[in-house]
């Protein structure tokens, strides 16, 4: 006797049929993405990975299976990755990690991954399912933005500790009532009993913004256009004869609209000391306008006639005049002249001598001239200051 049964698998083969086109479909939408795509088993070893993957790392889908994957791994950094992968996968929990990896082209490079854990129909742990990144390049501008932050704060700090330490008084102000913002140890001496921060230029300086420099403030708020001005009078409470020069400028950028930099530089010795050269130049002037002497000025090298006074006998010269030893100077007088110049710049003595001269007349004469060198501060000749008397009558 022969037994045959027969059995309907139409509904089972659909699902074979059905399933291969569903795992096709996932397969071509994961080899499509430009994610690192890998899925291991319960036991963390390898099951698929994408072709990003393969490329990525210059493998082959099925030498990844396993736990091969560990070599792709840097030494340095395989413990503390694995560790954390086989703890997510003890625990079933999601996996994130970061490490670096070495590429195709052999390079190191930074990877991140995440992970989650996935289940099937009965609700059993079969695995992860994740995804790696590149970071590299994030990882390198962020280091070159720290970089660069570093050395901003570096430079800033650089700045403060230098405007803190100037001389020059440096303030920035803002805001219709021109508070001060930042004041520098210079700019908070000219008030040491008023806190300026905080504080409206009006309030701290009384005296000057009523003298109008609250307006020129104002003013390079309002156009953006900057204001300098010199020998400004503008007593303080123990400085009524204080001078300034002071600058004013409007700060660029959107983020500094109507913030302004006002430096201030104390002047008053330097005005103090320009008047009394203004007066001793007074003086000097009406002792050589009342002289019968005839005075000069002349370049380290006696090349050129800074200024001549004539007194009537020689002819004027004012400003620099290279030909002055030609127009002064007989012909057969000048050797003897030249070597006696020659000799005090050599020695830096004074110069003294009696020679003729040509007479604003056209005449000859005679004159005694001294001349003494005048040093700058490293005790170099700066110009020679002499007179010369008109000895014409006694030759």
């Amino acid at each position: 006797h022969v037994l045959r049964m027969l059995f309907d698998i139409t509904d089972l083969k659909t699902v074979e049929a059905s399933l291969r086109e569903s795992e096709a479909r996932f397969r071509e939408m994961v080899d499509g993405l430009p994610l690192m795509v890998w899925v291991h088993d319960e036991a963390g070893s390898q099951e698929l990975v994408n072709e990003t993957f393969c490329e990525f790392f210059g493998v082959t889908g099925e030498s990844m299976r396993g736990g091969r994957w560990q070599m792709l791994v840097h030494p340095d950094d395989d413990e503390a990755y694995t560790r954390e992968f086989l703890r997510a996968t003890a625990e079933r929990r999601p996996f994130h990690a970061a490490a670096r990896v070495r590429h195709a082209d052999g390079s190191w490079r930074w990877v991140e991954s995440w992970g989650r854990p996935r289940y099937g129909p009965d609700g059993a742990f079969r695995g992860f399912v994740g995804t790696s990144a590149d970071i590299t390049a994030r990882l390198e501008m962020e280091s070159a933005l720290r970089t660069s932050q570093q050395a901003e704060s570096q430079q800033r700090r650089f700045l403060e500790t230098l405007l803190d330490n100037a001389s020059v008084c440096v303030a920035v102000l803002e805001g219709e009532e021109l508070r001060f913002i930042r004041v520098n140890r210079a700019c908070q001496s000219l008030r040491p009993e008023v806190s300026m921060r905080g504080r409206s230029f009006a309030e701290v300086f009384p005296e000057a913004a009523a003298l109008g420099i609250e307006d020129d403030l104002r003013r390079v708020r309002r156009t953006g256009e900057g204001r300098e001005v010199y020998g400004y009078h503008a007593p303080l409470p123990a400085r009524p004869d204080a001078r300034w020069d002071y600058q004013i400028a409007a700060l660029s950028g959107e983020e500094s609209r109507g913030v302004m930099l006002l430096t201030i530089r104390d002047a008053t010795d330097q005005y103090r000391a320009q008047e009394a050269v203004r007066a001793s130049e007074m003086r000097l002037r009406a002792l050589v306008e009342a002289s019968s002497e005839v005075l000069y000025r002349v370049s380290p090298d006696w090349s050129e006639m800074h200024q001549l006074s004539g007194s009537g006998f020689l002819s004027e010269a004012e400003g620099g005049v290279p030909d002055w030893f030609q127009r002064c100077i007989p012909a057969d007088e000048q050797a003897r002249v030249r070597a006696t110049i020659d000799a005090v710049i050599r020695e830096r003595s004074v110069f003294q001598l009696e020679h003729r001269v040509l007479r604003v007349d056209g005449g000859v004469g005679w004159i005694f001239s001294r001349a003494v060198p005048l040093l700058d501060g490293e005790g170099e000749v700066h110009e020679w200051f002499g007179a010369a008397s008109d000895i014409t009558e006694r030759k």
